[in-house]
């Protein structure tokens, strides 16, 4: 009974963090948490404040590789920390393409994030658990985003070992049970 019971607690693996039910807006003020923004895919977030030029700049950038993001099975958001009206005047001047989210309070960044430092990336699940964050903007972010695309990557490899770790688990559970 023992050996089933690890084999059990091995199948499951726990995210870094949990806060999906976390609540933002959206430019038109519709409120979303991050689990419904995910809506079962992957999502990368980039998060910054509009008053901080390299929040600015890494906004457009992450902008500009946003169709590599997608290329990966990763859907690009973008969200600001601020007062609605203000985040909503820089991303018309910014021509952003990719959907943005505010955070006028900063709760979604205390709930994704373990560091006060901006910019900031995290990739979700699609649930809306954070499954890794990286910090950095200016010469770093180019470095940031391929690191978290490169995570991906291993998440999904990682993900199908999981299945079938899981199945041979099981496999093992079913012989082990058939012994007695």
């Amino acid at each position: 009974m023992c050996v089933l019971l690890v084999l059990i607690a091995g199948a499951s693996r726990q995210l870094c963090y949990a806060r999906p039910d976390t609540a933002v807006t959206d430019l038109w003020d519709m409120s979303h948490t991050l689990k419904s923004i995910c809506d079962g895919r992957r999502t990368l977030v980039f998060l910054g404040d509009p008053d901080l030029i390299t929040c600015r700049e890494g906004a457009v950038y992450f902008d500009s590789k946003a169709g590599r993001v997608e290329a990966r099975g990763i859907r690009p958001i973008c969200l600001f920390i601020g007062d609605p009206e203000v985040v909503r005047n820089y991303v018309l001047a910014l021509h952003l393409e990719i959907p943005v989210y505010i955070d006028p309070e900063g709760r979604a960044y205390e709930a994704l994030f373990d560091q006060k430092v901006l910019p900031a990336m995290a990739l979700l699940d699609g649930n809306g658990n954070v499954v890794r964050t990286i910090y950095g903007g200016g010469q770093s972010l180019a470095n940031n985003l391929e690191i978290m695309l490169r995570e991906q990557a291993e998440q999904k490899k990682e993900s199908g070992t999981d299945v079938l770790l899981t199945m041979i688990q099981l496999v093992m559970i079913t012989v082990l049970l058939s012994l007695n």
